[in-house]
């Protein structure tokens, strides 16, 4: 059996581990402080008419699905 100490010295595991939790649980599982400013900023977003707008994301998909004229997604630090 491997042990943690183990898992931790294999490169790019946590990064890893961070990624699947990100997509398991988008609202925040493993990141608890931003459960209430995701749900606010979706509050605003959602009063706002964004179907003529355009959003860069860094480092998410979050905004993907919303109606968008232009949407555009990349990874920090690119």
């Amino acid at each position: 059996m491997v042990s943690n100490s183990q898992l931790r010295r294999v490169p790019g595991l946590q990064k890893a581990y961070r990624l699947a939790m990100a997509k398991l649980h988008p609202d925040g599982f493993e990141q608890w402080q931003r459960v209430v400013m995701n749900k606010e900023t979706d509050r605003l977003i959602d009063e706002l008419d964004v179907k003529g707008s355009s959003a860069l994301e860094i480092s998410g998909l979050k905004w993907k699905d919303r109606a968008l004229a232009h949407y555009t997604s990349i990874g920090y630090p690119d």
